[in-house]
């Protein structure tokens, strides 16, 4: 990057987004607008918004997607290329950004929190400035910023993985009263005068550093020293609170190197893929007579096109009926088109019976899956539908696939035992309202994510308004999350439902960053829960909001939210049931 943009189509007005867009480079072919990149992305001379009203809080601006682009803001001292103040099912991916001259490559001032991945930025006063309250970044280069190359405005949690930072007086700038916790992790400075700038030793958030390399930075972080001329390496440190299992650490308010939770390797970085470079056939489900206009029966010829030998089955934007299950068979890859919807029928006899569930979507074991760009949905009380159960294996993937549930299923998503998988950018909302007409709903969906399997890993997933849980961790085991969000059902009176469970001797979990929260009826006495047979489990930089206890254990422990940095949220906890005990 950035490409040859003599050969670009030039945008020269702003890009505003309503509704649920997706702004893609391509070629003139639907195919290629929904699949591919283009051999010369697109470029773009003034500022992308996916925000339509300047003002508010942002936490409702729902599924927008820009991919593929090359944006050069030009010399407008003024401007950011994106005005990116979103919520869940967002995200920008393969994006160039030449910000010199500018303001900046993005600012987001609020929101609930999105996905970045593999964006370059280069120049501007601040390559990215974001405020909001839950955020994902994968793979983020940025370079030659005036000021700083990230300036976090004001958060609760950041995941930030494989970061690079270069030339730029400061690395990430997380300093002032409003930010509350940041991990990176696989990070890479590079000639910056200080890594991470923070408050310490005046205030002490929750800042975890793993597996870290700062060349010619003098500072990693304020008490932290690197290395003006050489190569300085952090492996695993942290500024905030501290506790094994239930009990805090001698140092519990303090900063410095702690004993590693994970084996010395990268945690993974797999870009979404094009799927225009698969070599094999596609099958678009419509040429087989599937309709996706939300009134046929679209189940079984949707079952003939995932039975077909194409490596590829491709959904155009719609939205597809099923009445019965659709199975993904290993090898295959099914992907939609600007969130293409998948709607299970409640009336349908086998998703009627909540005693006898039966999955809408079974993914098979075998070759790796690939899911890209779907909406789930239920398009009418469904209490027998489990909506996915996945039993893929290694190397299966999936990218921006998201639920919106206006009516009750019996569980979101199931991670059979012995199954694996990549999971980027996924919402599993069960809606507290409706996106078109705001009308308030109460669903009835008892399960989020029951996860089983072993090697999952979950990237920027957030998992609302469940009745019994949303995050459910049972005998499972090496996982990684980077990022996990909840919210309790808004008309649930007592709260009782569970952020968080870890159970069933599950084995080697980490959580990069987590916000659980419950707003109404006071709250509750405990959102998160770790088993006592659990072990190896670490929480870093794990926020509650409206819960009595950031955790409780099945041993009868538990971490008072009071002890928490500002009586609200944690800045740092590291649970070994183990090790620690609770």
């Amino acid at each position: 990057m950035p490409p040859d943009h003599r050969a670009c189509p030039r945008v020269e007005r702003a890009l505003r987004g309503e509704g649920e867009p997706a702004v893609e480079g391509s070629s003139d072919s639907v195919l290629a607008r929904a699949l591919s990149r283009p051999p010369a992305p697109p470029t773009v001379l003034s500022q992308i918004s996916a925000t339509v009203q300047p003002g508010g809080e942002h936490t409702d601006n729902f599924y927008h997607e820009v991919s593929h682009l090359n944006v050069e803001v030009g010399n407008n001292p003024g401007t950011f290329g994106f005005h990116w103040a979103v919520a869940q099912a967002t995200a920008i991916r393969d994006v160039y950004i030449n910000a010199t001259g500018s303001k900046g490559g993005l600012f987001c001032e609020n929101g609930g929190g999105g996905f970045l991945g593999d964006i370059v930025v280069e120049g501007g006063e601040t390559g990215l400035s974001i405020g909001g309250q839950q955020w994902t970044l994968r793979n983020i280069t940025i370079s030659d910023s005036t000021t700083a190359c990230m300036d976090l405005i004001w958060n609760w949690a950041f995941a930030v993985i494989a970061p690079t930072f270069r030339r730029c007086p400061v690395g990430v700038s997380f300093q002032g009263g409003a930010v509350t916790s940041v991990v990176l992790t696989d990070a890479t400075f590079e000639d910056v005068g200080t890594g991470v700038a923070t408050d310490w030793p005046g205030t002490v958030r929750g800042v975890v550093l793993e597996r870290v390399t700062a060349t010619r930075t003098p500072v990693i972080a304020p008490g932290l020293p690197g290395s003006a001329v050489g190569t300085a390496t952090v492996r695993a440190w942290r500024q905030g609170h501290r506790y094994a299992g239930s009990k805090p650490s001698p140092d519990f308010n303090g900063q410095g190197d702690v004993t590693p939770w994970r084996a010395d390797v990268p945690l993974p970085n797999r870009p979404r893929p094009t799927f225009d470079s698969a070599g094999a056939p596609f099958n678009a489900v419509t040429d087989g007579g599937c309709k996706g206009d939300g009134v046929a029966d679209d189940t079984a010829c949707l079952q003939r096109a995932l039975n077909s030998s194409s490596a590829l089955v491709f959904l155009p934007a719609g939205t597809y009926r099923l009445t019965d299950t659709v199975a993904v068979r290993p090898g295959t890859a099914l992907v939609g088109e600007a969130l293409s919807t998948l709607a299970v029928d409640g009336s349908a006899a086998p998703f009627r019976d909540a005693s006898s569930p039966v999955p809408a979507i079974r993914v098979l074991p075998g070759a790796p899956v690939t899911l890209a760009d779907l909406t789930i949905t239920v398009m009418s009380d469904a209490p027998g539908a489990q909506l996915i159960e996945w039993a893929a294996g290694n190397g299966s993937a999936v990218y921006d696939v998201h639920f919106r549930l206006y009516h009750a299923a019996y569980g979101q998503w199931h991670f059979l035992p012995g199954s694996s998988g990549y999971v980027e950018n996924s919402w599993g909302w069960t809606a507290d309202h409706d996106i078109d007409s705001g009308a308030e709903l109460q669903v009835q969906v008892p399960r989020g994510w029951l996860v089983q399997g072993s090697g999952v890993q979950l990237y920027g997933t957030a998992v609302e308004h469940n009745s019994a849980y949303n995050y459910n961790f049972s005998g499972a085991d090496d996982v990684i999350t980077a990022m996990m969000q909840t919210e309790t059902p808004y008309w649930q009176q007592p709260q009782t439902a569970w952020g968080l469970t870890v159970e069933g001797g599950t084995s080697g979990l980490v959580s990069y960053g987590s916000g659980f929260y419950s707003w109404f009826f006071g709250g509750q006495a405990a959102v998160a829960r770790v088993d006592g047979s659990t072990r190896g489990v670490t929480l870093l930089c794990h926020n509650v909001v409206g819960s009595a206890e950031l955790l409780v254990s099945g041993g009868g422990g538990s971490i008072s939210n009071s002890s928490s940095a500002a009586g609200t949220f944690s800045a740092y906890l590291a649970m070994d049931t183990q090790a620690g005990g609770a």
